[in-house]
């Protein structure tokens, strides 16, 4: 496959917008059941993390998010990039085209219509620097 299929592969808002449309309509519980029959492994973490409160993050008038991970803050930008290494292995190298579990997160709780905190751009910066992924 050539670099330029591979890097189509790590767009995965044609699969994760209408997605969301659709989990909005739905109650918690079977966004639940959807996430994780879609996503298997990953849609259970993401499950998890929201039913524990996982941190979420963005930052002020920009489609940027940190979203808590396990020991690091990742960077997610909407539906199309996360900075771990499932994302980068699975979409970048292998080009899979499936997303992480920190875009599953957010996916969720955007849908949920959970709090998001709003944070500052040198916030964002402080938190990165700090050794986010």
């Amino acid at each position: 496959m050539s670099s330029e299929g591979r890097a189509k592969k790590t767009d995965l808002a044609p699969l994760l917008e209408p997605l969301k449309e659709r989990l909005t309509e739905m109650s918690d519980e079977d966004k639940f059941k959807t996430v994780i029959s879609l996503f298997g492994r990953r849609g259970k973490k993401a499950a998890r993390a929201i039913r524990d409160n996982t941190q979420i993050f963005k930052v002020k008038n920009k489609p940027v998010y940190l979203v808590r991970g396990k020991q690091l803050d990742y960077v997610v930008i909407d539906s199309g990039y996360c900075s771990c290494e499932d994302f980068y292995l699975n979409n970048v190298l292998r080009g899979l085209g499936v997303p992480c579990y920190h875009q599953l997160v957010l996916l969720l709780a955007q849908s949920m219509g959970r709090n998001i905190a709003e944070i500052s751009v040198q916030e964002f910066q402080f938190r990165v620097s700090k050794g986010s992924g």
